[in-house]
């Protein structure tokens, strides 16, 4: 192997191991903390963090999720739920995916939910 060819080579797979470090650090291969302003234009399957409040449920596992920026519809199938119970004075951390339709908003297919608060005590 040529030494320039091999010197290039070496700079593209330590570049590669520190990006994939930083994307660990900052909570997976991609996912970041985003705001609903933000996860609306997000594309397809691009994986998010969200803080904000529980509204209002939909129907079935469709809840419409707020932060200061707006608000967004979010599918939270039964299994994620576990024992929790949210009001809407909670303030909790969604974790999921962006499925985004050509002829809908944006949503986020919730994969997990955390309390970080409870305003009342």
């Amino acid at each position: 192997m040529k030494k320039p060819f091999r010197s290039i080579l070496i700079l593209l797979v330590l570049f590669t191991s520190v990006g994939l470090q930083v994307n660990a650090q900052r909570g997976g291969f991609g996912a970041g903390l985003v705001t609903v302003a933000e996860a609306l234009r997000l594309r397809d399957d691009a994986p998010v963090i969200l803080q904000g409040r529980i509204e209002r449920h939909i129907r079935s596992e469709y809840y419409m999720f707020a932060d200061e920026t707006g608000s967004m519809r979010i599918e939270i199938p039964p299994r994620i739920w576990g024992s929790l119970r949210v009001t809407r004075d909670d303030l909790i951390e969604i974790t999921g995916i962006v499925d985004r339709h050509l002829f809908a908003r944006n949503k986020i297919y919730v994969r997990s939910i955390r309390l970080l608060q409870n305003d009342v005590e």
